[in-house]
């Protein structure tokens, strides 16, 4: 067990990065030879050209209104309120950004962070963590 407090966040910082560390990713072959093995479902026309859609306004707005209050914020610091009230205004916005992450190559910066915090339990002191 570990008790001191930077014993603590060493232990922490050290899981988190061996947790969150990138996995090499498999080649090619590797990869193709594994969807081979793999049953996959065929689609209709009608839920491929679904699929493959742009976002729409309506999207946006359905997602935010799905988002449930009182949560923490993400990297952006705004919480779910936030979005629940000005969602009209940010939809238009909200759906140039969503639509160029999913046609990039890879997510944006931001939207590959995360914070990872110590919530104590009322009546907790943080040395006792």
């Amino acid at each position: 067990m570990v008790y001191r407090q930077r014993a603590i966040k060493e232990v922490f910082y050290e899981h988190l990065c061996e947790m969150y560390t990138e996995q090499l990713c498999p080649s090619s072959e590797a990869l193709e030879g594994f969807l081979l093995e793999v049953y996959l479902l065929s689609l209709d026309s009608d839920s491929r050209e679904s699929l493959e859609a742009h976002l729409s306004k309506e999207e946006v707005l359905a997602a935010i209104r799905h988002l449930k209050p009182a949560k923490t914020p993400g990297s952006d610091g705004l919480p779910v309120e936030f979005y629940h009230r000005y969602a009209e205004d940010l939809a238009d916005q909200l759906l140039v950004v969503y639509g160029e992450a999913l046609n990039a190559i890879s997510l944006l910066a931001p939207m590959q962070e995360m914070m990872v915090g110590m919530v104590l339990k009322p009546g907790r002191e943080p040395e006792s963590a």
